[in-house]
């Protein structure tokens, strides 16, 4: 395994055990400036791992490397 892929189950695994968490303290509490930076991050971390597994998925089925 290499290191990006050790990162991005580590990241899922985090979103998986923390998500009721953040729904009943981030989504149940009024909106704030620091609410929107955590949500900021914290999905634009999820969207920048899920282009990764799609671009392996990508390249694996085309065998052509997509460079990012």
């Amino acid at each position: 395994m290499t290191h990006k892929q050790v990162t991005t189950a580590l990241l899922w695994a985090d979103f998986v055990f923390t998500f009721s968490k953040e729904v009943r303290c981030i989504w149940g509490a009024r909106f704030t400036g620091a609410t929107v930076v955590y949500l900021c991050t914290r999905y634009a971390a999820l969207i920048a791992q899920i282009y990764f597994v799609l671009t392996v998925f990508l390249w694996n089925s085309t065998n052509k490397v997509i460079v990012v």
